[in-house]
């Protein structure tokens, strides 16, 4: 029932999806194709992704080295930071 322009649209736009792209990106992405974007306006769309992946890996080893350390924390000093939240009766 869906042309072929049609079917290709939506592969693409599962495909973004899949490599993190916004539904808002995915959208602007579209309608720059649609206005026969040149090589490098799309290269430089798909560069810009790379960095904002590579900013987000990077938030994720800072968190998770804070994770690690956590659980290296001796248990009494974990329970005297749960005992500061406790609020006395």
């Amino acid at each position: 029932m869906y042309t072929d322009d049609y079917l290709v649209k939506i592969k693409f736009i599962k495909d973004a999806k899949s490599l993190g792209y916004s539904l808002k990106e995915i959208q602007e992405t579209l309608q720059l194709l649609s206005q026969e974007m040149d090589k490098t306006t799309l290269r430089e769309i798909v560069q810009k992704k790379i960095v904002e992946i590579e900013a987000h890996i990077d938030t994720l080893h800072t968190l998770q080295s804070l994770l690690l350390g956590l659980l290296k924390t001796p248990q009494t000093d974990i329970q005297n930071y749960l005992k500061s939240f406790h609020i006395p009766e």
